[in-house]
Protein backbone atom coordinates (compact mmCIF):
# COMPACT_ATOMS: atom_id res chain seq x y z
CA UNK A 1 0.00 0.00 0.00
CA UNK A 2 1.32 3.42 -0.93
CA UNK A 3 1.27 5.84 1.99
CA UNK A 4 -0.23 9.31 1.56
CA UNK A 5 2.48 11.91 0.95
CA UNK A 6 1.87 13.94 4.15
CA UNK A 7 1.77 10.80 6.29
CA UNK A 8 4.98 9.50 4.71
CA UNK A 9 6.67 12.85 5.42
CA UNK A 10 5.56 12.64 9.06
CA UNK A 11 6.96 9.10 9.38
CA UNK A 12 10.25 10.22 7.79
CA UNK A 13 10.62 13.13 10.24
CA UNK A 14 9.86 10.95 13.28
CA UNK A 15 12.32 8.32 12.04
CA UNK A 16 15.13 10.93 12.19
CA UNK A 17 14.85 10.95 16.00
CA UNK A 18 17.55 8.92 17.79
CA UNK A 19 16.51 5.40 18.72
CA UNK A 20 13.41 5.45 16.49
CA UNK A 21 13.29 2.91 13.69
CA UNK A 22 10.86 2.73 10.79
CA UNK A 23 8.27 0.59 12.65
CA UNK A 24 8.30 2.83 15.72
CA UNK A 25 8.05 5.93 13.55
CA UNK A 26 5.06 4.41 11.75
CA UNK A 27 3.32 3.58 15.06
CA UNK A 28 3.94 7.08 16.47
CA UNK A 29 2.72 8.75 13.28
CA UNK A 30 -0.45 6.63 13.30
CA UNK A 31 -1.05 7.51 16.93
CA UNK A 32 -0.68 11.23 16.26
CA UNK A 33 -3.06 11.33 13.30
CA UNK A 34 -5.52 8.60 14.28
CA UNK A 35 -6.05 8.78 18.06
CA UNK A 36 -8.68 11.14 19.41
CA UNK A 37 -6.66 11.82 22.58
CA UNK A 38 -3.53 12.76 20.65
CA UNK A 39 -2.98 16.49 20.37
CA UNK A 40 -0.38 17.06 17.66
CA UNK A 41 -0.88 20.83 17.94
CA UNK A 42 0.17 20.79 21.61
CA UNK A 43 3.16 18.58 20.72
CA UNK A 44 4.19 20.89 17.88
CA UNK A 45 3.74 23.96 20.06
CA UNK A 46 5.81 22.45 22.91
CA UNK A 47 8.56 21.52 20.45
CA UNK A 48 8.68 25.02 18.94
CA UNK A 49 8.70 26.67 22.39
CA UNK A 50 11.49 24.38 23.60
CA UNK A 51 13.53 25.02 20.45
CA UNK A 52 13.02 28.79 20.73
CA UNK A 53 13.38 29.27 24.49
CA UNK A 54 15.88 26.72 25.78
CA UNK A 55 19.58 27.52 25.82
CA UNK A 56 22.78 25.91 27.02
CA UNK A 57 24.19 26.98 30.39
CA UNK A 58 27.22 29.17 29.75
CA UNK A 59 29.19 27.27 32.41
CA UNK A 60 28.30 23.58 32.28
CA UNK A 61 26.60 23.21 28.89
CA UNK A 62 23.35 21.73 30.26
CA UNK A 63 19.94 22.78 28.94
CA UNK A 64 18.51 25.74 30.79
CA UNK A 65 15.74 28.33 30.75
CA UNK A 66 18.34 30.97 31.58
CA UNK A 67 21.95 31.85 30.79
CA UNK A 68 23.06 29.93 33.91
CA UNK A 69 21.33 26.65 34.83
CA UNK A 70 19.73 25.82 38.16
CA UNK A 71 22.62 23.58 39.25
CA UNK A 72 25.40 26.06 38.48
CA UNK A 73 23.53 28.90 40.21
CA UNK A 74 22.61 26.88 43.32
CA UNK A 75 24.30 27.82 46.60
CA UNK A 76 23.69 24.26 47.84
CA UNK A 77 26.08 22.63 45.36
CA UNK A 78 29.72 21.88 46.15
CA UNK A 79 31.57 24.10 43.69
CA UNK A 80 34.90 22.39 44.42
CA UNK A 81 33.82 19.23 42.52
CA UNK A 82 33.02 18.99 38.82
CA UNK A 83 31.66 15.82 37.23
CA UNK A 84 32.55 15.59 33.54
CA UNK A 85 29.97 13.77 31.39
CA UNK A 86 29.66 13.11 27.68
CA UNK A 87 26.11 14.41 27.28
CA UNK A 88 23.11 15.87 29.05
CA UNK A 89 21.40 12.47 29.30
CA UNK A 90 24.30 11.16 31.43
CA UNK A 91 24.09 14.24 33.66
CA UNK A 92 20.35 13.67 34.16
CA UNK A 93 20.97 10.00 35.06
CA UNK A 94 23.41 11.02 37.80
CA UNK A 95 21.01 13.71 39.05
CA UNK A 96 18.16 11.18 39.20
CA UNK A 97 20.32 8.97 41.44
CA UNK A 98 20.38 11.93 43.88
CA UNK A 99 23.77 11.43 45.53
CA UNK A 100 26.16 13.84 43.77
CA UNK A 101 26.21 17.37 45.19
CA UNK A 102 28.83 19.00 42.97
CA UNK A 103 28.68 20.70 39.58
CA UNK A 104 28.70 19.17 36.09
CA UNK A 105 30.45 19.80 32.83
CA UNK A 106 28.83 18.46 29.66
CA UNK A 107 31.45 17.83 26.98
CA UNK A 108 28.93 17.37 24.17
CA UNK A 109 30.65 14.23 22.90
CA UNK A 110 33.95 12.40 23.07
CA UNK A 111 36.93 12.65 20.75
CA UNK A 112 36.47 10.34 17.78
CA UNK A 113 38.62 11.11 14.70
CA UNK A 114 36.73 8.53 12.63
CA UNK A 115 33.52 10.50 13.24
CA UNK A 116 35.32 13.83 12.70
CA UNK A 117 34.96 14.77 16.38
CA UNK A 118 38.19 16.49 17.37
CA UNK A 119 39.04 18.11 20.71
CA UNK A 120 38.08 21.56 19.42
CA UNK A 121 34.53 20.29 18.70
CA UNK A 122 33.76 19.41 22.31
CA UNK A 123 33.81 21.60 25.43
CA UNK A 124 37.34 20.91 26.76
CA UNK A 125 38.51 24.53 26.70
CA UNK A 126 35.40 25.61 28.64
CA UNK A 127 36.18 22.98 31.31
CA UNK A 128 39.74 24.25 31.78
CA UNK A 129 38.39 27.79 32.18
CA UNK A 130 36.21 26.61 35.13
CA UNK A 131 38.98 25.12 37.28
CA UNK A 132 39.57 28.03 39.68
CA UNK A 133 38.80 26.77 43.23
CA UNK A 134 38.09 23.23 41.97
CA UNK A 135 39.67 20.46 44.05
CA UNK A 136 38.38 17.40 42.19
CA UNK A 137 37.31 16.58 38.64
CA UNK A 138 35.32 13.35 38.37
CA UNK A 139 35.10 11.72 34.94
CA UNK A 140 31.81 9.86 34.40
CA UNK A 141 32.46 8.92 30.79
CA UNK A 142 31.41 5.70 29.05
CA UNK A 143 33.85 2.80 28.94
CA UNK A 144 35.12 3.13 25.38
CA UNK A 145 38.33 3.81 23.49
CA UNK A 146 37.03 7.26 22.47
CA UNK A 147 36.20 8.16 26.07
CA UNK A 148 39.63 6.94 27.22
CA UNK A 149 41.31 9.12 24.59
CA UNK A 150 39.20 12.09 25.67
CA UNK A 151 40.09 11.49 29.31
CA UNK A 152 43.83 11.33 28.59
CA UNK A 153 43.77 14.59 26.62
CA UNK A 154 41.77 16.40 29.31
CA UNK A 155 43.97 14.92 32.05
CA UNK A 156 47.07 16.38 30.38
CA UNK A 157 45.44 19.79 30.00
CA UNK A 158 44.33 19.84 33.64
CA UNK A 159 47.84 18.89 34.80
CA UNK A 160 49.21 21.78 32.73
CA UNK A 161 46.74 24.07 34.48
CA UNK A 162 47.33 22.74 38.02
CA UNK A 163 48.80 19.65 39.64
CA UNK A 164 46.72 20.22 42.78
CA UNK A 165 43.42 19.06 41.28
CA UNK A 166 42.49 15.46 42.08
CA UNK A 167 41.34 13.52 39.00
CA UNK A 168 39.07 10.50 39.45
CA UNK A 169 37.03 8.22 37.21
CA UNK A 170 33.87 6.34 38.09
CA UNK A 171 34.63 2.67 38.67
CA UNK A 172 32.87 -0.50 39.76
CA UNK A 173 29.54 -1.38 38.24
CA UNK A 174 29.81 0.22 34.81
CA UNK A 175 30.65 -2.49 32.27
CA UNK A 176 32.73 -1.79 29.18
CA UNK A 177 30.59 -0.33 26.42
CA UNK A 178 27.73 0.59 28.77
CA UNK A 179 26.10 4.01 28.73
CA UNK A 180 25.84 6.03 31.93
CA UNK A 181 22.13 6.73 31.40
CA UNK A 182 21.26 2.98 31.45
CA UNK A 183 22.85 2.40 34.86
CA UNK A 184 20.56 2.17 37.88
CA UNK A 185 20.99 4.68 40.76
CA UNK A 186 22.73 2.16 43.08
CA UNK A 187 25.27 1.22 40.40
CA UNK A 188 25.97 4.89 39.72
CA UNK A 189 26.37 5.65 43.41
CA UNK A 190 28.81 2.72 43.86
CA UNK A 191 30.75 3.84 40.79
CA UNK A 192 31.21 7.29 42.32
CA UNK A 193 32.10 5.95 45.77
CA UNK A 194 34.70 3.58 44.31
CA UNK A 195 36.13 5.97 41.75
CA UNK A 196 39.85 5.66 41.13
CA UNK A 197 42.45 8.41 41.29
CA UNK A 198 45.08 9.56 38.78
Amino acid sequence: MKLPKDFKNLVNEIEKLPGIGQKSALRLALYLVDTQDANPYALASALVRAKDNLQYCKYCGALSDNEVCEICSSSDRDKTKICVVENIIDMLAIERANFFDGLYHVLGGVISPLDDVTEDKIRIRQLIMRLDNVREVIFALPASLEADTTFLIIKEKIHQYSTNIKLTRVAIGLPVGANIDYADPLTLMQSFENRYHF
